[in-house]
């Protein structure tokens, strides 16, 4: 219930921060060059609180501020004079909440009054403010100090340490995880394993896997715990067997248990409704428990618990795992630098994945909705702040990234329309507007309704 909770409240900060810095670069611009701006609303629907300003005033009156009840958007209503043969869009109007315009405009104040290259300036703004919001977030990160662990690697390449993927350097999980994002085919690990240079070449295995380590069949170092009880969930099986905080795992289903890792392994291919035998030590005696795995399904992922958790001070090698992990700390200049870069390297890394969508080399399914934002708003949030505030650059980045796609009714379709404008001399047909914005519309509806069919098939 926490973690729902959590996720809820994660993804309403994720969505006002984000959509406020979104249409406030819209806003900004459109003021800088006197379009009227009638209401900067953050949510859709209905507004329950809302204030006019005392500084935004034109001869139309003064911009109202405006919080609505559905907090999946945003938007910045500016003048703009209607298409000549279009009728008001009334279901664009009840969703958003917007009011239409009933008075005359007077000359200047409205959009379309502006020339091309302002125009340009007040679409563009909002996914730029997404960019800069992003470069800002990661900074801020690196100046509190971001941890980071270096990329080791686990399973059947136990201990080797990459440095780089087809000659890129990569110092960080994050590295890694982005240089195998982008490739699909064969890729070169060089590195090192117990002070000795490797070189490790792999083979995509499964190209379409959202997760680059599963594509490629290799995992990340993770520290051994011993198997002992922390604490124990009620009414599961290991409370109805017996199991007590603080007994240590010594065999299940007849098999000596050295590691925690190794109990899921065990109680994966235990049959359905079948007890097995648990030896724990306890004060320093022994006891044999029957205990009878439940199944349960989370993500559309089936496996079987004991309801058990591990004391997470029994890591059984902690100062190895200590000298992987160390804080990434840098002054506001350099700071600043890694931030653009990171920027930098996040956009080209989601053009890479789009192709790849677009060709085939990568799953659409990949495309996550509001469930995906939530889930990991909320897991970011449990982490820290910080871990929260990188959350935030990368959702802001992919917002920006979004929106400049030439998709009409997006941003980067307003521009592709003033571009076209440019380009012929004169506006574009009224009827070729009306036209390119069903056509948007579709395209966008179809786009949501598809990532949230991604969300309902991969949580509910």
């Amino acid at each position: 219930m926490f973690s729902i909770l959590l996720s809820i409240l994660g993804f309403i900060l994720t969505i006002a921060i984000l959509v406020t810095f979104h249409e406030w670069g819209h806003f900004y611009f459109a003021r800088l060059f006197g379009v009227h701006v009638k209401r900067f609303s953050v949510g859709f629907g209905k507004p329950f609180v809302t204030k006019k300003s005392r500084k935004h005033v034109t001869e139309l009156g003064a911009t109202e501020y405006a919080i609505a009840a559905i907090p999946l958007g945003g938007y910045v209503q500016m003048a703009e004079r209607p298409i000549a043969g279009e009728e008001p869009n009334k279901a664009e109007q009840v969703l958003t909440g917007a009011e239409e315009f009933t008075e005359s405009i007077p000359q200047g104040l409205a959009f379309q009054d502006k020339p091309a290259w302002q125009r340009a300036l007040i679409v563009s703004a909002g996914p730029l403010a997404n960019f800069l919001l992003a470069i800002l977030l990661f900074a801020s990160a690196y100046m509190y100090g971001s941890p980071a662990q270096k990329p080791v690697l686990g399973g059947d390449h136990q201990g080797f340490q990459v440095t780089a993927v087809n000659e890129k350097p990569v110092e960080k999980i994050t590295d890694l995880a982005l240089a195998l994002a982008t490739e699909t085919q064969q890729v070169t690990l060089s590195g090192h394993n117990n002070n000795t240079a490797q070189t490790i070449i792999l083979e995509s295995i499964d190209s379409l896997n959202p997760d680059p380590f599963q594509k490629y069949g290799i995992q990340l170092w993770r520290p051994n715990f011993f198997p002992i009880v922390d604490k124990i969930s009620a009414d599961s099986p290991a409370a109805l067997a017996g199991i007590q905080s603080g007994d240590r795992i010594l065999t299940l289903n007849n098999q000596p248990i050295e590691y925690w890792h190794q109990i899921p392994e065990i109680v994966n291919n235990v049959p359905d409704n079948i007890a097995i035998a648990a030896t724990v030590s306890r004060d320093g005696n022994k006891l044999t428990l029957n205990i009878t795995p439940k199944s349960i399904t989370e993500k559309n992922v089936t496996r079987k618990i004991l309801g058990v958790q591990l004391d997470t001070n029994a890591m059984a090698n902690p100062e190895y795992a200590k000298s992987l992990t160390f804080i990434e700390r840098k002054n506001p200049i350099a700071a600043l630098q890694q931030g653009f870069a990171d920027t930098w390297k996040f956009t080209a890394v989601t053009f890479t994945v789009i192709k790849q969508m677009i060709t085939g080399q990568s799953s659409i399914k990949n495309i996550g909705g509001p469930l995906t934002i939530a889930d990991g708003a909320g897991a970011s949030l449990q982490s820290g702040a910080q871990t929260f505030i990188i959350f935030l650059a990368i959702i802001s980045l992919s917002l920006g990234l979004l929106n400049i796609l030439p998709i009409p009714m997006l941003d980067g379709g307003h521009l592709v329309l003033i571009a076209l404008e440019k380009i012929k001399g004169s506006p574009v047909s009224p009827g070729s507007v009306i036209w390119y914005n069903k056509v948007g519309l579709v395209l966008v509806l179809s786009l949501s309704l598809f990532a949230i069919g991604n969300d309902i098939h991969r949580f509910l």
